[in-house]
């Protein structure tokens, strides 16, 4: 696996999914963590992301903002979270700590993601343009896309293929 990390020119309505989809997963990642908390305060049993998730899904008062952006993205900050406690119980980390606006924006994306030189196809978002062009290659796994300063990163994560051949 090899990754490549390039900036983006976002459209303006792209800016405002990206901005959304931050704050989406921001808030899942923070409920599950204070659900989670509080059971533990409570002597409950923990709830894992997988039944999180059913729930969420299911639950007719879910905010409708949550359906706008990218549902890969919602699973993989519940995965995240669930990673955070199952750490916490095996002694490797301390408790998990709420997500704050601004600190770290980024999600994480897998799917259909195609390139062409001077841009990439991302699920939702479509077509985002490249700073930079004409080094990632085709057989991308996943992306991160994150903002740091007010300019916006893609970081792609490739298989290698590894040429099998003796010299």
């Amino acid at each position: 696996m090899k990754a490549y990390k390039t900036e983006i020119n976002p459209t303006p309505s792209q800016i405002e999914l990206i901005h959304k989809t931050f704050g989406c997963t921001r808030y899942i990642y923070n409920q599950f963590v204070f659900e989670n908390l509080e059971n533990l305060a409570s002597n409950k049993d923990f709830v894992s992301a997988f039944d999180f998730s059913k729930r969420v899904n299911n639950d007719p008062n879910t905010p409708t903002w949550l359906k706008e952006v990218p549902s890969k993205a919602i699973k993989q900050a519940l995965i995240y979270a669930d990673r955070a406690f199952k750490d916490y119980f095996s002694k490797r980390n301390g408790k998990p700590k709420f997500k704050k606006k601004g600190s770290s924006e980024s999600f994480y994306l897998i799917g259909t993601i195609k390139v062409e030189r001077h841009r990439i196809f991302v699920p939702k978002l479509k077509w985002l343009r490249l700073k930079e062009f004409g080094y990632i290659p085709n057989n991308i796994s996943s992306v991160t896309i994150s903002m740091k300063n007010g300019r916006y990163y893609i970081s792609c994560l490739c298989k290698d293929e590894v040429d099998e051949r003796i010299p």
